[in-house]
Protein backbone atom coordinates (compact mmCIF):
# COMPACT_ATOMS: atom_id res chain seq x y z
CA UNK A 1 0.00 0.00 0.00
CA UNK A 2 2.67 2.41 0.42
CA UNK A 3 4.59 1.76 -2.71
CA UNK A 4 1.13 2.60 -4.43
CA UNK A 5 1.27 5.68 -2.47
CA UNK A 6 4.87 6.84 -3.17
CA UNK A 7 4.12 6.23 -6.65
CA UNK A 8 1.07 7.79 -7.07
CA UNK A 9 2.91 10.51 -5.36
CA UNK A 10 5.86 10.93 -7.67
CA UNK A 11 2.99 10.45 -11.01
CA UNK A 12 1.42 13.50 -9.86
CA UNK A 13 4.80 15.15 -8.83
CA UNK A 14 5.88 14.34 -12.52
CA UNK A 15 2.67 15.27 -13.84
CA UNK A 16 2.38 18.76 -12.31
CA UNK A 17 6.22 19.56 -12.98
CA UNK A 18 5.53 19.04 -16.28
CA UNK A 19 2.44 21.54 -16.68
CA UNK A 20 4.95 24.29 -14.96
CA UNK A 21 6.94 23.57 -17.78
CA UNK A 22 4.38 23.69 -20.50
CA UNK A 23 2.74 27.23 -18.62
CA UNK A 24 6.23 28.56 -18.31
CA UNK A 25 7.37 28.24 -22.01
CA UNK A 26 3.58 29.19 -22.56
CA UNK A 27 4.02 32.34 -20.86
CA UNK A 28 7.75 32.73 -22.59
CA UNK A 29 6.30 33.12 -25.74
CA UNK A 30 3.37 35.60 -25.15
CA UNK A 31 5.78 37.44 -22.69
CA UNK A 32 8.15 37.86 -26.16
CA UNK A 33 4.90 38.48 -28.23
CA UNK A 34 3.49 41.16 -26.07
CA UNK A 35 6.91 42.64 -25.74
CA UNK A 36 7.46 42.72 -29.57
CA UNK A 37 3.74 44.46 -30.13
CA UNK A 38 4.30 46.89 -27.17
CA UNK A 39 7.06 48.31 -29.01
CA UNK A 40 5.19 49.26 -32.24
CA UNK A 41 2.39 51.13 -29.63
CA UNK A 42 2.79 54.76 -28.59
CA UNK A 43 2.72 55.61 -25.36
CA UNK A 44 0.02 57.79 -25.58
CA UNK A 45 1.07 60.20 -22.05
CA UNK A 46 4.44 60.51 -22.78
CA UNK A 47 3.80 60.79 -27.01
CA UNK A 48 7.73 59.31 -27.81
CA UNK A 49 7.71 56.23 -25.62
CA UNK A 50 6.26 52.61 -26.51
CA UNK A 51 4.30 51.03 -23.59
CA UNK A 52 7.39 48.95 -23.45
CA UNK A 53 9.08 51.75 -22.16
CA UNK A 54 6.49 53.86 -20.68
CA UNK A 55 5.73 53.53 -16.82
CA UNK A 56 2.69 55.64 -17.20
CA UNK A 57 -0.58 54.28 -15.61
CA UNK A 58 -2.30 54.04 -19.19
CA UNK A 59 0.94 51.99 -20.84
CA UNK A 60 0.81 49.35 -17.77
CA UNK A 61 -3.34 49.19 -18.56
CA UNK A 62 -2.44 49.06 -22.63
CA UNK A 63 0.33 46.19 -21.16
CA UNK A 64 -2.53 44.39 -19.53
CA UNK A 65 -4.90 44.59 -22.51
CA UNK A 66 -2.33 43.51 -24.52
CA UNK A 67 -1.82 40.37 -22.87
CA UNK A 68 -5.52 39.61 -22.40
CA UNK A 69 -5.60 39.55 -26.24
CA UNK A 70 -2.78 37.29 -26.46
CA UNK A 71 -4.11 35.09 -23.83
CA UNK A 72 -7.26 34.61 -25.34
CA UNK A 73 -5.75 33.58 -28.24
CA UNK A 74 -5.51 36.79 -30.62
CA UNK A 75 -2.67 36.73 -33.11
CA UNK A 76 -0.20 39.61 -32.95
CA UNK A 77 -1.74 41.50 -35.91
CA UNK A 78 -5.39 40.97 -34.05
CA UNK A 79 -4.23 42.04 -30.81
CA UNK A 80 -2.57 45.42 -32.31
CA UNK A 81 -5.57 46.09 -34.72
CA UNK A 82 -7.75 45.47 -31.11
CA UNK A 83 -5.97 48.39 -29.54
CA UNK A 84 -5.89 51.00 -32.78
CA UNK A 85 -9.42 49.72 -33.16
CA UNK A 86 -9.81 51.04 -29.55
CA UNK A 87 -7.45 54.39 -29.43
CA UNK A 88 -6.56 55.23 -33.52
CA UNK A 89 -4.13 55.29 -35.48
CA UNK A 90 -2.43 57.67 -33.45
CA UNK A 91 -0.96 54.61 -31.03
CA UNK A 92 0.67 53.42 -33.94
CA UNK A 93 4.71 54.41 -33.22
CA UNK A 94 4.97 53.93 -36.96
CA UNK A 95 1.49 54.76 -39.16
CA UNK A 96 0.71 52.44 -41.99
CA UNK A 97 0.14 54.40 -45.62
CA UNK A 98 -3.49 54.95 -46.43
CA UNK A 99 -6.08 57.29 -47.73
CA UNK A 100 -6.72 58.64 -43.77
CA UNK A 101 -3.11 59.57 -42.97
CA UNK A 102 -2.29 60.67 -46.94
CA UNK A 103 -1.24 64.39 -45.04
CA UNK A 104 0.96 62.70 -42.62
CA UNK A 105 3.06 60.95 -45.08
CA UNK A 106 3.07 63.43 -47.69
CA UNK A 107 3.16 66.45 -45.87
CA UNK A 108 6.70 66.96 -44.98
CA UNK A 109 7.22 66.45 -49.28
CA UNK A 110 4.77 69.18 -49.89
CA UNK A 111 6.55 71.55 -47.36
CA UNK A 112 9.93 71.34 -48.92
CA UNK A 113 8.46 71.38 -52.54
CA UNK A 114 6.57 75.00 -51.83
CA UNK A 115 10.06 75.87 -50.04
CA UNK A 116 12.21 75.07 -53.45
CA UNK A 117 9.41 77.08 -55.53
CA UNK A 118 8.97 79.74 -53.71
CA UNK A 119 12.89 80.20 -52.99
CA UNK A 120 13.12 79.54 -57.24
CA UNK A 121 10.26 82.25 -57.66
CA UNK A 122 12.13 84.93 -54.81
CA UNK A 123 15.23 84.70 -57.13
CA UNK A 124 13.95 85.08 -60.47
CA UNK A 125 11.88 88.14 -59.27
CA UNK A 126 14.87 89.43 -57.87
CA UNK A 127 17.11 89.52 -60.85
CA UNK A 128 14.10 91.79 -63.13
CA UNK A 129 14.85 94.37 -60.24
CA UNK A 130 16.83 96.99 -62.04
CA UNK A 131 20.08 97.48 -59.62
CA UNK A 132 21.00 101.03 -58.28
CA UNK A 133 18.81 103.85 -57.88
CA UNK A 134 16.32 104.19 -60.48
CA UNK A 135 16.42 107.93 -61.81
CA UNK A 136 14.67 110.79 -60.76
CA UNK A 137 12.54 112.65 -62.92
CA UNK A 138 12.98 116.45 -63.52
CA UNK A 139 9.68 117.18 -61.28
CA UNK A 140 11.00 115.04 -58.19
CA UNK A 141 14.20 115.82 -58.25
CA UNK A 142 13.39 120.08 -57.73
CA UNK A 143 10.90 118.08 -55.04
CA UNK A 144 13.82 116.12 -53.58
CA UNK A 145 15.73 119.35 -53.27
CA UNK A 146 12.96 121.50 -52.15
CA UNK A 147 12.66 119.55 -49.27
CA UNK A 148 16.21 118.91 -48.86
CA UNK A 149 16.92 122.69 -48.69
CA UNK A 150 13.84 122.83 -45.48
CA UNK A 151 15.60 120.56 -43.61
CA UNK A 152 18.88 122.89 -43.73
Amino acid sequence: MRNLIFLVVIVLAGLSASYAQKEEASDASIDARELEIAETIRCVVCKNQSIAQSDAELARDLRAILRERLEAGDSNVEARDYIVERYGEFVLLKPTFSGKNFLLWAGPFMVLFLAIFGGIVFIVTRRNIPAGNPSLTPEERSELDAFLKQKE
